[in-house]
């Protein structure tokens, strides 16, 4: 799918739930870009403006030999320098340094993001300059457990969204055997990838800006009578929205596929068959729990054409609509908040 690349950034904003990156960095002049240009720009900014706000310290524990008891003292080490010339101890004092993981995690991110191509010559240039700067902080190889060992304060979201640009870069890279560059795989054309952005973006979009809606993602019963050995194996049915409109509880799929319709032998494109018997299968549930007349949304994202068809399934109305992120931010904006005026009314 070739989404706008600016786009990236505000669907990743909302789907992190960093809703104040959105008016932070500017990312308008970035059309045309590379993804991995997009986050170079987005990482040095951050980096930047955590450097002039002063980086994260922390306690880091060293070893040192001394006439004077510091920190903790190395018991055994000290029984080795005894005899050693005039009266010593070995001890371990606790040194507040930026030499900490999350420090050195940007650090490694940005080294990588500089070794990548394509890229623009000013930006790379900007991120060796970074990592002179970030001299003190130690060079690493990451590896995908140091970001779920990092710890980061609850109010220092920069931070926190930095660190989510560095694990996606970190997830996305590959290194090409033999030399030290370093390839970015281009998710955007990840149809599993870009369908659970698109499904958080959508989410929390409408959480922001239409708290009246009430979205959430609900786990629902099967509307099936059975012992529970034989519940035990039936899949989990979980909707990707759940929200309750004027009129009572509705449920949107959201879907990212190459091709929203497809083929079929009599020449007229039809919708995918298993994202409508999924859709109906979330409405028969509803209708089980007393909601007989609940809507149902299928809502595809597109980077081309548009359409908008609208059915009746017994007491359901159904409606297929899709969303263009391949359209200035403003468009995508604004054509998500009617659609979901549009559910609020339902």
């Amino acid at each position: 799918m070739q989404v706008e690349v600016r786009n990236i950034y505000y669907l990743l904003c909302y789907a992190w739930e960093h809703f104040e990156a959105t008016e932070l960095i500017d990312v308008s002049e970035r059309s045309g870009s590379s993804p991995q240009e997009l986050f170079a720009h987005v990482l040095h900014e951050l980096a930047r403006g955590l450097m002039r706000s002063g980086l994260d310290r922390g306690y880091v524990a060293t070893h040192e030999i001394s006439t004077t008891l510091s920190g903790k003292l190395d018991v055994l080490g000290t029984l080795c320098v005894m005899d050693r010339g005039p009266p010593r101890v070995a001890c371990m004092p606790d040194l507040l340094t930026t030499d900490v993981l999350q420090n050195q995690i940007i650090k490694a991110t940005i080294r990588a993001l500089a070794r990548m191509d394509p890229m623009d010559r000013k930006l790379r240039d900007a991120l060796h300059g970074l990592v002179h700067q970030l001299q003190p902080v130690h060079d690493i190889d990451i590896d995908g457990s140091m970001f779920r060992a990092v710890q980061v304060r609850r109010n220092n979201w920069r931070y926190r969204f930095a660190l989510n640009v560095c694990e996606l870069v970190h997830r996305h890279t590959l290194i090409e055997q033999g030399t030290a560059r370093h390839r970015f795989h281009d998710f955007r054309g990840d149809n599993r990838e870009m369908g659970l952005l698109f499904e958080a973006f959508v989410r929390r979009f409408w959480a922001r800006h239409l708290p009246a809606l009430k979205v959430s993602s609900r786990r629902m019963p099967w509307p099936v009578e059975c012992d529970e050995n034989a519940l035990a194996v039936l899949p989990e049915m979980r909707t990707d929205i759940s929200f309750r409109g004027r009129t009572g509880e509705g449920v949107v799929e959201c879907k990212c596929v190459d091709a929203p319709l497809v083929p079929s032998r009599y020449g007229q494109p039809k919708l995918r068959a298993g994202h409508m018997y999924q859709l109906l299968s979330y409405l028969n549930a509803l209708e089980a729990e007393g909601h007989v007349t609940a809507p149902g949304l299928l809502l595809y994202a597109v980077d081309d054409s548009e359409f908008d068809f609208q059915f009746r399934v017994g007491e359901h109305p159904v409606r297929v609509r899709t969303v263009n992120l391949n359209v200035e931010w403003e468009q995508v904006h604004a054509h998500l908040m009617c659609i979901g005026d549009d559910l609020a009314s339902a």
